[in-house]
């Protein structure tokens, strides 16, 4: 077990505008590839702020980190097998793929900030009303709800 501690920063009420099931996929995959790339002992922050009718949430390591190079082709099919990813005890870099459409589905977006060695911030966007032209939600909800 490497004791990585989750530290949830976003407060109470803080609305989204999302597809329930969708967001919780989000959160999932954020932050367990957060929690995969970690060093052991390490820490996991969850946080929040509001802006401009969206909310901006980020999932923050200090684990491994990754390049530029690696960082621009995050949210691209790349053209790996899952034999190869295995192999090299990473993902296939589908779950970024999931989480980048249902941002896009629900009038989000997504980017990543890192450092090798240092590591990854990830920040997404979501509407916290239905205001938002491209957004297809089913309800709007607290983000600190099972989390």
């Amino acid at each position: 077990s490497k004791s990585i501690q989750l530290q949830n920063e976003i407060e109470k009420n803080t609305p989204a505008f999302a597809d329930e099931k969708m967001l919780l996929s989000i959160f999932q995959n954020l932050v367990s590839n957060a929690i995969t790339y970690s060093y052991p002992g390490g820490t996991v922050t969850v946080s929040a702020s509001l802006t401009n009718h969206m909310v901006m949430v980020q999932v923050k390591d200090r684990g491994i980190g990754m390049s530029k190079e690696k960082q621009e082709k995050l949210f691209t099919p790349q053209l790996k097998t899952l034999a190869k990813a295995r192999k090299e005890d990473r993902g296939a870099g589908i779950g970024l793929l999931l989480v980048k459409g249902f941002l896009e589905r629900n009038g989000g977006t997504i980017c990543v900030d890192s450092v090798e060695g240092g590591g990854s911030t990830f920040y997404f966007t979501l509407p916290i009303d239905d205001s938002s032209d491209n957004a297809v939600p089913s309800n709007k909800f607290e983000l600190d709800e099972g989390t």
